[in-house]
């Protein structure tokens, strides 16, 4: 599904990702996890193109990626959610649905200002189609309510929704369920994954909750100082020694899936 191979990144002296390679399987839940500034948001940012790469190569089956804008990959259907909450306050959930859709599918400029049947037809489709979405990450009926007026939890629902409606291939979420308490990411993380097996998508998670990492995710990659230092399966992971000096310093191991 992808291929990183070698990708380093450089801003002026600072080394943020120093060749980091690996793939991600097709309909595969990989977790990337690391100390704060290890390069884990720096790499999502050059799979994503909001970054160019210094060196090394990017690749969505045999469709090159490296060097392409943020607006051309998402076309490739790869998606991203953010560590922050990236909404529009005073526009109503509803809106950012439609948006998220209609950046997705290049609305057509003389179709939009005609109000052209066949974009009449198009919007319908999009509205009952973000309404569905919204169901599906319980904020079905919500959608005239202002984004700043849900709470955090809930703008972080509408950020995956948005991601979603996009119909990725790949999705990168990063810290997908910061700031939602146990019942809040227990729900979140059961309809992503559902989501996820349901359209046969792969996922790429960023996530500083061990225990959920270790729950979630099939093979996790570790970064630290900008390097891969690990990858194997949570179990090999958990008792990495290189994993453990880094994150601890002398624990017996990083997490459990118990």
């Amino acid at each position: 599904m992808l291929r990183v191979e070698g990708v380093t990144k450089h801003f002026g002296g600072l080394r943020a990702l120093h060749e980091v390679s690996f793939v991600v399987k097709k309909n595969e839940v990989l977790g990337i996890i690391g100390p704060n500034g290890a390069g884990k948001s720096t790499l999502f940012n050059v799979i994503s193109g909001f970054e160019e790469p210094t060196a090394g190569r990017i690749f969505l089956g045999e469709k090159e990626l490296t060097g392409l804008k943020a607006s051309e990959i998402v076309h490739q259907e790869v998606v991203r959610t953010w560590q922050e909450n990236k909404l529009v306050m005073n526009e109503t959930v509803k809106q950012h649905m439609v948006l998220s859709f209609a950046l997705y599918r290049g609305t057509r400029f003389w179709g939009a200002l005609l109000k052209t049947a066949s974009y009449r037809a198009l919007e319908r489709q999009v509205e009952e189609r973000a309404e569905s979405l919204l169901q599906t990450v319980g904020l079905g009926g919500l959608g005239n309510k202002m984004a700043g007026e849900l709470t955090h939890g809930q703008q972080r629902l509408l950020g995956i929704a948005m991601g979603l409606a996009c119909r990725p291939r790949l999705m990168m979420v990063d810290e997908p369920f910061t700031g939602m308490n146990v019942q809040e990411i227990k729900f979140a993380s059961e309809v992503l994954l559902g989501i996820m097996k349901e359209n046969q998508f792969s996922l790429i998670m960023i996530e500083h909750n061990m225990r959920l990492v270790m729950g979630l995710c099939e093979r996790i990659i570790v970064l630290d100082h900008g390097n891969k230092i690990a990858e194997g399966t949570p179990q090999e992971i958990s008792t990495n020694k290189d994993v453990i000096q880094a994150y601890l310093g002398a624990s017996k191991h990083v997490g459990s899936r118990n």
